[in-house]
């Protein structure tokens, strides 16, 4: 499936069409040059101080966007007009959790072992995510995989799954653990692409982290949580 690019001057009108057909797009080369630089070096600078090691590496798992500064490199990409008009053109105008928070992953260590959010799943709490590769992203190297198309039975599955129960861990989300019948019959595009790439998608697709399964390669990504 090829997922639908963007350049930068796309329409907010185009890229809506996208999400509400596909849930995901691209923007290839969103990110260049020193806005790109000074976003990298911001996210391993708030990796170091306020991260916490994992298996792979090192994440964070952070604060609302509007807790950095103005000035902050984090805050400047993710504050783009077009990022909150498509939201709220995704959520109907309303405003429902823009920039809830900032996650982080630098993934450098080789791992045979997935993380929760390596297996293919919808999130627990339904979210519009703008996400940016800050290094060059191969298959080996950890790409972030999704399953076009899949939010309409995604967004299914999560309200009956919410409906099973009120606790957030008790949620079942991983698709080949939970819902295998499904697993048999789509196919994972892993999106292998150099840095400063823009994913925007609906997390009620199918998606996952990948696996660093080359001795060498590093995973440094970043997101916008937004719910919906």
């Amino acid at each position: 499936f090829m997922i639908k690019t963007f350049t930068k001057d796309a329409s907010t009108e185009e890229m809506y069409e996208a999400a509400l057909e596909d849930g995901v797009f691209l923007i290839e080369r969103y990110l260049e040059g020193e806005p790109l630089e000074a976003l990298r070096k911001e996210v391993l600078r708030q990796l170091r101080i306020k991260g916490i090691n994992y298996r792979p590496g090192r994440a964070l798992r952070g604060s609302h966007l509007k807790a950095y500064g103005n000035n902050n490199a984090i805050r400047q990409v993710f504050s783009e007009k077009w990022m909150y008009e498509l939201y709220l053109m995704i959520t109907g105008g309303e405003d429902r959790g823009y920039g809830k928070s900032i996650y982080a992953n630098h993934d450098y260590l080789m791992s045979a072992e997935l993380e929760r959010n390596g297996w293919l799943h919808f999130d627990r709490n339904s979210c519009w995510k703008y996400f940016v590769y800050l290094s060059d992203i191969e298959k080996d190297g950890g790409a972030f995989s999704i399953v076009p198309g899949s939010h309409k039975i995604g967004k299914t599955l999560h309200t009956e799954a919410w409906k099973l129960t009120k606790y957030y861990n008790d949620v079942k989300n991983r698709i080949e653990i939970d819902y295998p019948e499904i697993y048999e019959n789509i196919a994972v595009t892993p999106i292998e692409m150099p840095a400063g790439t823009l994913i925007a998608f609906d997390t009620n697709c199918f998606h996952r982290g990948g696996l660093v399964l080359k001795e060498g390669k590093e995973r440094l990504v970043v997101r916008l949580n937004n719910f919906k």
